[in-house]
């Protein structure tokens, strides 16, 4: 018996795909003696598979030109199908990625960062985030969403999910709120910049490690009225890289305003250390400063917090040490003062 698929000619010599078995039948002797064949129309079962395959060539095409990185997942948490721009983000071809679970394809870490989404989808919801990725190569950053795949009676039977990369959007928006928070003249962070670090550092829970420096430049105001503002400002930039040189990476530096300065000490387990920080601030600020053929002497009163509190927040630790600022200048100038606990 042979079994297979194969063409016949109808009336008016239209041809048809039909399912066809032959059949032989043997003799007496064994000998193949004749043969009987039946055939089955299949017209519409490969007009389907036909428009099937359309269907999912046309699909291919249009996930591939697509400038968008696309994944189906079925409700079991595996993988159906990936484009290209998925394999590329990924570093893996598709054969290797279909078939395997959301785990093994994006790491541990990375699904459960992102399951709470994966089961809003399967539960029937649309859901839409950005998640950063700083080791997927050049997309670092993406806008996803996560669409239910549904079923005709209306049951959800995976997600599919769409993800842009925004990650020179993201670089843009980061370069443009950095400008928003430095000083022009300096370089250093302006105040937008400076509270910005500290709501960090309370976010981060290391508030009790905290310390800040809040410095104004003694006998400044006479530079910028005997040699003019553009003297006055590269004294400033010198002031500048000189606090710059006195902090590690991991402090921030600020002017706030005018010739008004602040350091943002973190890991400061003992006022002692905030102190000794200042003492590097007035040593710094009483070195001659070289303008030209200028030699100019000013000079720098730092007042030195330690501590936010959790419940106060980062505006008490400013306003100690703005307090300790004035008493470093009511004590004559060319000093700091406090480093209390609150």
């Amino acid at each position: 018996m042979w079994l297979g698929e194969t063409t016949v000619y109808a009336a008016g010599g239209r041809e048809l795909p039909v399912s066809h078995m032959v059949i032989a039948h043997r003799d007496e002797t064994g000998r193949v003696g004749r043969y009987s064949a039946v055939m089955r129309d299949i017209s519409r079962e490969v007009a389907a598979k036909s428009a099937l395959e359309l269907q999912t060539a046309t699909l291919r095409s249009v996930t591939e030109a697509i400038p968008a990185i696309i994944a189906v997942v079925g409700a079991d948490g595996r993988y159906r199908f990936v484009n290209s721009a998925f394999e590329r983000w990924c570093g893996a071809r598709r054969e290797s990625i279909v078939g395997r679970t959301l785990p093994e394809v994006l790491g541990r870490s990375d699904h459960e960062r992102t399951r709470p989404w994966v089961e809003q989808a399967l539960a029937g919801e649309t859901v839409s985030f950005e998640r950063d990725y700083p080791g997927r190569g050049s997309a670092t950053h993406l806008a996803l969403s996560y669409i239910p795949l549904r079923l005709e009676d209306g049951s959800v039977d995976g997600f599919v999910g769409v993800a842009q990369d925004i990650s020179q959007h993201r670089q843009e928006e980061v370069r443009l709120l950095q400008l928003t928070q430095r000083d022009a003249l300096t370089g250093l962070l302006n105040r937008a910049g400076f509270e910005a670090v500290l709501d960090q550092r309370l976010k981060e829970g290391i508030g009790e490690t905290l310390a800040l420096l809040y410095i104004d430049l003694d006998h400044f105001k006479p530079v910028n009225d005997q040699h003019g503002h553009p003297v006055g400002d590269q004294l400033l930039q010198q002031f500048a890289q000189r606090l710059l040189r006195v902090v590690r990476p991991t402090d921030a530096v600020a002017r706030l305003g005018g010739d008004e300065f602040a350091i943002v000490l973190t890991g400061v387990r003992e006022p002692d250390h905030a102190q000794r920080v200042a003492d590097k601030v007035v040593a710094a600020a009483s070195q001659p400063f070289e303008v030209g053929a200028l030699r100019l002497s000013v000079g720098t009163s730092v007042g030195v917090a330690f501590r936010a509190d959790p419940a106060t927040g980062w505006r008490d630790l400013v306003a100690r040490a703005d307090t300790m600022l004035y008493r470093a200048k009511e004590g004559g100038r060319g000093r700091h003062s406090g480093a209390s606990r609150y």
